[in-house]
């Protein structure tokens, strides 16, 4: 999903810098949000599952700041390229190398096992264990241990649950009233 839409980014963002028409920018600006908001959830969704949890907050900081240091960037930018056309398209130059970015941050290990590729899931998770430096953890993954996780988590897996869930306990009601607020 990252790739394809990091793609779609890139193409988009081009594109929209040459159209002639202005139907054709709303329709290329259409895409490239489309894009953007794909890009954006698989970006922090990935973090968060490749993040180790004690930093998962840090590090979801960072990606915010990221976007408002980004728009601080694009107005001194769009200061220094006044032309709407040529500063479009020299902002797609960032988004290539975010498409190239995307090619070497692995698949969620979820993801991948949902679909039934757990031998991918399995250097994912080794190559993450590796980053993170638990290299002797990594070492001794199998897809056996994965699997048994992977029973344990679904037998804990609540087959009916309701839209009063994300109120039942306090610290959970705490987070939907504040997610609630922020939105």
């Amino acid at each position: 999903m990252l790739l394809w839409s990091s793609l779609l980014i890139t193409i988009a963002v081009t594109c929209v810098a040459f159209v002639p028409t202005f139907t054709a920018y709303v329709i290329f600006r259409f895409f490239l949000g489309v894009a953007l908001a794909g890009s954006n959830f698989t970006r922090i969704c990935l973090a968060v599952e490749w993040t180790p949890i004690e930093k998962r907050v840090l590090v979801h900081t960072c990606n915010m700041y990221a976007f408002t240091f980004g728009q601080i960037l694009l107005a001194g930018w769009a200061y220094l390229i006044p032309e709407w056309r040529w500063l479009q398209f020299s902002t797609s130059a960032s988004y290539g190398i975010v498409l190239l970015f995307s090619l070497v941050v692995p698949e969620s290990a979820r993801w991948l096992i949902t679909h039934n590729k757990l031998h991918m899931a399995l250097k994912a998770l080794q190559k993450v264990a590796w980053i993170n430096g638990h290299k002797e953890q990594g070492r001794t993954l199998t897809p056996e241990i994965i699997l048994d996780h992977i029973q344990e988590d679904l037998s804990t897996v609540k087959t009916n649950s309701s839209f009063k869930d994300v109120f039942w306990t306090p610290g959970l009601r705490k987070v939907t009233f504040c997610v609630i607020f922020v939105w």
